[in-house]
């Protein structure tokens, strides 16, 4: 029997918006059909579902689509495009984040003895090793994070969402092995759970950077807090290095960086035009 999986992808989407009574997120909805599919023991993903975005395109006739630039795309059915108004454009956006080299310095896991200091007289970050001396003067050391805790801050991730079984289970499972982050990441984008990770780990480094600060008398900053997505991600890196281009290689660089720091960086388009030409 040949599986209508238009009308599947339409009875998840009705569901998810009675859920949300808001446009669906095509990760979120790709999710909720892979529930529907599972319950009735069909394998997911067909072929015509690889490439959910693409099958939603070439059906005009069933879904209206907004797409967003930095964003997942929003699905409605077709003619139903009030429910895009649901999503705030606020939301649409931006999106809270704490200062780039912030939240380096609260996240990375560097192998080595270099450790995140803020200077307030210039508001910034240093990555320090001891060997090279002892730190600034009026610097104050920022906590550092290791991977034992990256995996605890996940976890914890796990115990306060209120999702599926489904997407608790697949979580859980890429939580097992302890080795690196890909797989939680990985889990998060085909469950459809961005938004709420993203929520949740900037409360979480908020407030661990406001206990830090509150700890040693370090005036709070209302720009520790950014509001407009950026452009484009720019690496940070430890100890802040200068990398000279003829004695560093970009191999060099990105050996520091996990899967999760690489995922985060965008190439602008001028740089993949000039590396396309030179082949």
């Amino acid at each position: 029997m040949q599986i209508d999986w238009i009308d599947i992808v339409k009875e998840a989407l009705d569901l998810t918006i009675a859920d949300l009574g808001k446009a669906v997120p095509g990760a979120k909805l790709r999710a909720a059909v892979a529930k529907i599919a599972k319950s009735r023991n069909l394998d997911f993903p067909p072929p015509e579902l690889k490439k959910f975005a693409d099958f939603i395109r070439l059906n005009p006739q069933v879904f209206d689509v907004k797409w967003r630039r930095g964003h997942d795309i929003l699905i409605v059915p077709q003619g139903r495009t009030e429910l895009f108004d649901s999503v705030t454009s606020e939301r649409d956006d931006f999106a809270k984040r704490i200062r780039e080299d912030l939240f380096d310095a609260l996240t990375k896991v560097f192998s080595g003895k270099k450790a995140p200091f803020y200077l307030p007289t210039t508001d910034s970050v240093s990555w320090l090793d001891p060997k090279d001396g002892a730190p600034p003067a009026l610097s104050v050391q920022l906590p550092q994070s290791s991977k034992e805790n990256e995996f605890e801050v996940r976890r914890k991730f796990l115990m306060s969402f209120d999702g599926s079984d489904t997407s608790k289970v697949a979580i859980a499972k890429s939580l097992e092995t302890g080795a690196d982050l890909k797989a939680f990441t990985e889990a998060i984008h085909s469950n459809g759970l961005s938004e709420e990770w993203h929520t949740f780990r900037f409360e979480y480094l908020a407030e661990k950077l406001k206990s830090w600060a509150e700890k040693h008398n370090v005036a709070w900053r209302d720009d520790w807090i950014v509001n407009e997505r950026p452009s484009a991600q720019t690496a940070t890196f430890p100890a802040q290095v200068t990398v000279s281009a003829e004695k560093k290689s970009l191999v060099d660089i990105f050996s520091v960086l996990n899967e999760e720091d690489l995922s985060r960086i965008s190439v602008p388009l001028d740089i993949v035009l000039k590396l396309i030409s030179s082949k």
